[in-house]
């Protein structure tokens, strides 16, 4: 993410100045306000070795040595920060968007609440500063990941609606603390998707037609 961005959130336009990880520093001073995981998850701080990288352990603690650099069994959450004067939102409390939960955990920053997927910080793990989030994997991917997000604005919750009729949709499926966004095609008859995990979609949104340029 290079310049500012305005985004939609509860229907109020935010100005967000990064996307990024938390920090070491910025989560012992906000975990009190940041709904916890069961799970490990990537801090953008540098660990122990230079192969290594801070992370969140499941009960909460920071993993004091941290976790190799090419894992991928760790999670993603991504922080919002914002300029607080465009937020309308108490610490605490909780916004949608791109299909997510963010909680208000600081004046300037929003958190996710749940991974957005689980992936290596960094796939060379025997580069120089290995360690280092300026030119880790999980920035590259959080910077596109921001920009898809602006696209996905109109979930419709399954306990609020679903479709009419027979037609193809997107849906985003919760697996554990992971949710993520796939095509399926809704029949009427069965009240239903035609896709493994179907007991898991938790919204939907109509599929666009093709592009032709």
């Amino acid at each position: 993410m290079k310049d500012e961005q305005v985004i939609n959130v509860n229907d109020t336009e935010i100005e967000v100045t990064e996307i990024t990880l938390l920090s070491v520093e910025e989560y012992e001073a906000a975990k009190d306000n940041i709904p916890p995981l069961n799970e490990y998850w990537w801090l953008r701080s540098p660990g122990f070795y230079s192969n290594i990288a801070a992370c969140v352990a499941p009960d909460g603690g920071v993993h004091d040595i941290g976790d190799y650099v090419n894992a991928g069994s760790v999670g993603v959450r991504p922080a919002l920060r914002v300029n607080p004067q465009s937020l309308n939102l108490q610490i605490g409390e909780k916004a949608q968007y791109g299909g997510h939960t963010f909680t208000r955990i600081t004046e300037d920053m929003l958190l996710c609440d749940e991974f957005i997927c689980k992936m290596t910080f960094r796939k060379d793990w025997q580069a120089d500063n290995a360690n280092d989030y300026e030119a880790s994997d999980v920035k590259t991917f959080l910077d596109k990941w921001l920009e898809k997000a602006q696209q996905i604005t109109d979930w419709i919750p399954i306990s609020e609606a679903l479709p009419k009729k027979n037609c193809e949709t997107w849906v985003t499926i919760k697996n554990g603390n992971t949710r993520y966004v796939t095509a399926a095609r809704f029949w009427v008859s069965e009240r239903s998707w035609d896709i493994p995990g179907h007991n898991n979609i938790t919204a939907w949104m109509p599929k666009p037609a093709p592009y032709y340029g």
